[in-house]
């Protein structure tokens, strides 16, 4: 049996994986991905795929003769506009535990924030460290944020930042 809880903290973990996912640009769990796309090329060309390491690649469609790096970079000929799609197995089994450190991390400031309200019935403030913080005003207009941040410290970006930095496949 589940609580009242349940579909609230799947969503949750949901959003946190997709956080830490578009972080890093990359894919962790273990399992078949698919890459769509338009070559816009005659001749060699390069995408990049998220789900590393690349375990196989069952299926390519508009791609001839490619390689593929440790890092997930698909270098191929491709034919003239073609669509390109590349069904693939890759990530990581078992997923890394600074990984799941900061994926837990996250699940449990989301809770500890679940039912923030002031007195207006609107949330003050909402805070995922290190990928987000809004903070919302009462009718008095109070409201705010500050605070220190420890490298150290569980709940704070620089600690997200410093587990996740390692695992980032591409900076922008």
């Amino acid at each position: 049996t589940g609580t009242a809880d349940d579909a609230w903290l799947q969503h949750k973990m949901a959003t946190a994986i997709e956080l830490i996912e578009h972080y890093t640009q990359r894919h962790f769990e273990k399992k078949t991905y698919t890459y769509t796309g338009r070559a816009g090329c005659d001749g060699v060309s390069t995408i990049f795929l998220k789900g590393v390491p690349v375990d196989s690649v069952t299926s390519t469609t508009g791609i001839q003769n490619y390689k593929i790096s440790s890092d997930g970079v698909m270098c191929f000929n491709c034919i003239r506009d073609a669509d390109i799609q590349v069904v693939y197995v890759g990530g990581l089994d078992p997923i890394p535990a600074p990984i799941l450190d900061v994926l837990y991390s996250m699940l449990g400031v989301m809770y500890a924030n679940k039912n923030t309200v002031v007195s207006s019935g609107k949330k003050k403030s909402e805070t995922v460290p290190g990928v987000y913080s809004v903070t919302y005003f009462d009718e008095s207009g109070g409201g705010g944020s500050g605070g220190g941040a420890s490298s150290s410290d569980p709940a704070t970006p620089f600690y997200y930042a410093d587990l996740l930095d390692r695992y980032t496949l591409f900076k922008a």
